[in-house]
């Protein structure tokens, strides 16, 4: 039979780790950047010039236009539920999607100017390079209108390429290799009959893992406003490319998994540690004293 110190003994123990298990720490917070807000929450407008607007994430977002071969080049959001410069970046129900509002171009250089009171992507392609001050789990991304380039040109003319800490290539997506696969599998001509169909390839990163990505058509539309998502098994990154040799193209959203916590964890101090067992002991002391002893 148990004794009432051997059981005083077991509630305090347990009173003790219940209170203790308060001291939990944050998940890890997934990020989702669909360029309509900036990290502060403030509302982005189509034509806003992309800076620092997410440095509050430990992100910063540059480009190079390859037609000037400007390392700087402007960046710009184009709003995709009007007509504008560049309609072939529409979305909306009659694309088959949701209106995606804002996406990320690099800038046109047309005529001795960047234009940029008037977004158009960049027809002569560039690069646009996302760093992270730390490292990140890079989960999926969206593209609009990048399949100008659908099998008809030699060559890698899109690419995605996530770098680690080390600067070792752990994710590098061949993005028109991906799509001429997809067009090979759905090869109806009416190409709402493949909209929400998927195709999944594995390719071999910079460390020899192989990682599967999976592609699948959003919109109604291959060509001209086109939009695919692109999602594969988490990847370990600080920086990520996206590169359109010799075409446009733009960026509807990325997704990522900080590898974070909102707060970090602490163990309790001594002094609280001991603190906990003398409320442990307390609740119990009371919780004994109060029991109907038996006649």
């Amino acid at each position: 039979m148990m004794t009432k110190s051997t059981a005083f003994l077991r509630v305090a123990i347990a009173t003790t780790i219940l209170l203790a298990g308060e001291i939990a720490p944050a998940s890890a917070k997934v990020r989702v950047l669909d360029f309509e807000k900036d990290a502060l929450g403030n509302d982005l407008s189509g034509g806003t010039q992309i800076h620092d607007d997410w440095a509050d994430w430990g992100l910063t977002i540059t480009g190079k236009n390859y037609k000037t071969g400007n390392n700087n080049a402007p960046l710009l959001l184009y709003d995709t539920s009007k007509s504008g410069a560049d309609n072939d970046l529409r979305t909306g129900t009659t694309w088959g999607t949701v209106n995606q509002g804002n996406a990320l171009i690099i800038q046109e250089y047309n005529n001795g100017s960047y234009n940029l009171h008037k977004p158009d992507d960049e027809a002569q392609g560039g690069h646009v390079w996302f760093k992270f001050e730390q490292e990140i789990g890079f989960q999926k991304f969206s593209l609009l209108d990048i399949d100008d380039n659908f099998g008809d040109a030699a060559g890698t003319q899109v690419r995605v390429i996530g770098k680690n800490a080390d600067d070792k290539k752990v994710l590098d997506i061949n993005v028109d290799d991906l799509i001429r696969r997809f067009a090979d599998t759905y090869t109806n001509p009416d190409h709402t009959k493949s909209q929400g169909k998927s195709l999944t390839h594995s390719y071999t990163n910079g460390l020899g893992e192989d990682i599967d990505v999976t592609i699948t058509q959003v919109g109604n539309k291959r060509d001209d406003n086109s939009m695919f998502e692109f999602k594969f098994d988490e990847a370990t990154v600080q920086k990520i490319k996206f590169q359109y040799n010799g075409v446009s193209g733009a960026i509807a959203d990325l997704q990522w998994d900080d590898h974070t916590t909102e707060e970090p964890p602490q163990l309790p101090e001594p002094s609280v540690s001991l603190g906990l067992m003398m409320m442990g002991l307390v609740g119990s002391w009371q919780f004994f004293t109060r029991r109907p002893q038996p006649d």
